[in-house]
């Protein structure tokens, strides 16, 4: 159905401004401001004539949208949550001016014109709310951070060693037992995962989990990072989205190694590394690619990094399809 109206919201902290344009672009509710909480969004789906057919449009801004997309989830509005870089690509004033008034009004024309020219590309960003999925993605945000305290931690007990100050090891003690308080709450956390990946059994949770080598902490992550797989038009869209391809760099007759992307998330590469890892031995569409890869001379990092990539197809192939892993492939 086609949208008769468009809403383009800016949200900051404690408030957000929206105004409501129609189809030709004219003006329908003025620049207003609302606070950030449910009775300010409830306010604002009041002054809205036409909720049915009227698309609201808000860039990604983290947690202070959470809340935005919690409360008028359950409207008849449709929520797109775009990503800020393709607002400002997709921005043609010259105006200069930066003000939340003009952000809303600049997010409501970008968003008339994604919806008139560029309609699967909008779609990609439609907005839902699933209260298991926030809070998996919270407590993948805590093991996350848990991850990276330890990972630093750890450096900093190594580097201990090499200090000559008298009260060393007072220090060390400290650091190593801070350091096994922080193991600890990541065994928890991953239970907490594990747990909510359990009580979701949805289709797309099983269908990572049944790929051998996926595991919880990798399937949690995907699911949190991925949202939705329509978000992504093919299997080399989401390995550039995750930072695994090889980079290759050449200028004139100049030809570098290629090595692995190092952009994307962090967590999610080390997760899939050592996935690969596993798949290597357990997947039979892994081992075998390992295998020939090593066959030809491949390094194992090489060879492992080409795992990485097949996992990567193999776990857009089987959200895409909604079915389980199945190494045998179709007879047609």
């Amino acid at each position: 159905m086609k949208r008769q109206f468009t809403l383009g919201v800016d949200l900051a902290k404690d408030s957000f401004v929206a105004t409501l344009i129609d189809a030709q672009g004219e003006t329908i509710l003025p620049v207003k401001n609302f606070d950030n909480n449910s009775q300010g969004c409830l306010k604002l789906l009041a002054e809205i004539p036409h909720p049915a057919e009227t698309q609201v449009i808000l860039e990604s801004t983290g947690v202070y949208g959470k809340l935005f997309v919690k409360t008028l989830a359950a409207t008849r509005l449709d929520l797109f949550e775009v990503n800020p870089l393709v607002i400002k690509r997709l921005s043609c004033s010259m105006v200069q001016t930066k003000t939340d008034q003009a952000d809303a009004a600049r997010i409501a024309q970008v968003g008339k014109l994604l919806a008139e020219s560029q309609p699967k590309t909008l779609e990609k960003y439609r907005a839902q709310y699933n209260p298991h999925r926030e809070n998996l993605a919270l407590w993948v945000s805590e093991y996350k951070r848990l991850s990276d305290a330890s990972a630093r931690l750890k450096q900093q007990v190594k580097q201990l060693a090499f200090h000559t100050a008298s009260q060393v090891q007072v220090i060390l003690q400290r650091r190593q037992q801070e350091l096994e308080q922080i193991l600890q709450q990541l065994k928890t956390t991953k239970k907490e995962i594990e747990a909510l990946l359990q009580e979701q059994a949805d289709s797309p949770a099983q269908c990572l989990l049944s790929i051998p080598g996926v595991g919880t902490l990798t399937t949690a992550m995907a699911l949190v990072s991925i949202q939705n797989i329509e978000r992504f038009a093919s299997a080399d869209s989401l390995k550039a989205y995750w930072g695994v391809y090889p980079r290759r760099r050449q200028s004139g007759k100049y030809e570098a190694r290629s090595r692995m992307a190092n952009h994307g998330n962090k967590l999610m590469r080390h997760m899939l590394w050592n996935a690969a890892k596993s798949a290597a031995r357990h997947n039979p569409i892994c081992r075998e690619l390992f295998e020939r890869m090593i066959a030809k001379g491949k390094s194992a990092p090489a060879a492992y990094g080409a795992v990485v990539r097949k996992l990567v197809q193999i776990i857009y192939g089987v959200l895409k399809s909604l079915t389980t892993f199945n190494p045998e492939p179709k007879i047609t």
